[in-house]
């Protein structure tokens, strides 16, 4: 099994990829790793999140601890990120 760590997936764009790779591949597991600035709230991807092969951190990519407790953790195959911040 193939697993992602897709950061900033409570976004549209990641979102629709999380929903997509779900769809796609069924040897896929992903780690949802979004701080909900800005989308405040899962909804986009509450259905998915309670899926068994997609799991929800809430964090910061800047905390380089919790980043490599999750590597140490999953050991990722890939790395998607859609974390941003505009001010």
């Amino acid at each position: 099994m193939k697993t992602y760590l897709v950061t900033g997936a409570a976004g549209f764009i990641g979102a629709n990829y999380v929903k997509y790779i779900l769809a796609k591949y069924n040897d896929v597991q992903i780690v949802v790793l979004d701080l909900l600035t800005y989308a405040g709230n899962l909804g986009t991807i509450a259905a998915d999140i309670d899926h068994k092969r997609c799991f929800f951190v809430k964090g910061d990519i800047g905390d380089a601890a919790l980043v490599n407790r999750l590597f140490d953790e999953y050991h990722f195959d890939y790395v998607v990120n859609f974390a941003a911040e505009s001010h």
